[in-house]
């Protein structure tokens, strides 16, 4: 069961910065650090449980190929009728 990921709008700002400056040292490399951060929003959705806390309750998951963290929550909702 895949969950789903909320991202404050202040991550969507880092990320955009970085990918810029990656895109600026290089063409074509901040594309390939947007396609390596969203498979690993992919990988948290699909098992959130899997990666290892920094401190609890946060957990961490190392971005592939690139100097980068992400680090989040796992948080139950509660679904009222």
């Amino acid at each position: 069961m895949a969950f789903n990921l909320i991202i404050k709008p202040i991550a969507y700002v880092d990320i955009d910065e970085v990918v810029a400056w990656y895109e600026k040292a290089a063409p074509g490399l901040g594309k390939r650090l947007l396609n390596s951060v969203e498979a690993s929003f992919k990988k948290i959705e699909n098992n959130p449980v899997a990666f290892t806390y920094l401190i609890y309750p946060v957990r961490r998951f190392i971005v592939e190929k690139f100097p980068y963290k992400i680090l989040y929550q796992e948080q139950e909702m509660l679904l009222l009728s």
